[in-house]
């Protein structure tokens, strides 16, 4: 009996996981869909020794909507709209396997609770809050993310990113690395952060 439960857990585990492997051949690119469900949230787990492109466009147009460069043996979570296209781009003369799972984005969709008119709002502790990084420059910014991912920023590009409270990201500057922010409970879910400036001002306070 205990091995036929065993075996149903097992089972139903299995059903219940949406984790997938991908291979992406050398200067080719993949899609990854997400018609499941309306608004979705991928993590992407790049199993190999050479950095991908990553990229959310509008499924009609084309149009470029968020991307990054997700490092070797890197990891990152993707919120994917419903227009959108999840790609993976590799430009390397390599076949790079990617690990992947979708769910559902219930941060997007998740209701708020009706306020009483004498009740006072109480601030939510997050866990993790959704950004949009934006490079306004014409050159690319390479960025740290400990434990996370090192995405490369294109010019002219915004890429989206979910990312825990207490979050540090670092720019570098002469191969030191700096920290240019941390994440806490002033930044606003799906808040835009211009990256470029950012770090302008950011060497200027550290005297560069």
């Amino acid at each position: 009996m205990r091995i036929i439960l065993l075996l149903f857990a097992v089972l139903l585990f299995a059903a219940c996981s949406t984790t997938s492997m991908i291979e992406v051949p050398a200067n080719q690119s993949v899609d990854i869909e997400t018609n499941e469900y309306k608004n979705s949230k991928v993590r992407l787990k790049n199993r190999s020794a050479k950095g991908i492109n990553v990229k959310v466009v509008d499924k009609n147009s084309g149009e470029f909507i968020s991307g990054f460069g997700l490092g070797a043996v890197g990891s990152a979570h993707v919120s994917v709209k419903e227009n959108g296209q999840l790609k993976l781009i590799n430009t390397t003369d390599k076949t790079i396997k990617v690990g992947y799972t979708v769910k559902e984005n219930t941060y997007v969709l998740k209701a708020k609770k009706a306020i009483e008119p004498n009740e006072k709002p109480q601030p939510a502790k997050r866990g993790s809050v959704q950004i949009y990084l934006t490079n306004e420059s014409a050159n690319s910014i390479p960025l740290i993310i400990p434990s996370v991912m090192n995405p490369n920023l294109s010019p002219f590009s915004k890429s989206g990113v979910d990312l825990k409270m207490g979050q540090k990201i670092f720019f570098k500057n002469k191969r030191k690395k700096y920290l240019l922010l941390e994440v806490d409970e002033s930044i606003k879910s799906e808040q835009t952060i211009e990256v470029s400036s950012l770090i302008k001002k950011r060497k200027k306070e550290l005297g560069f």
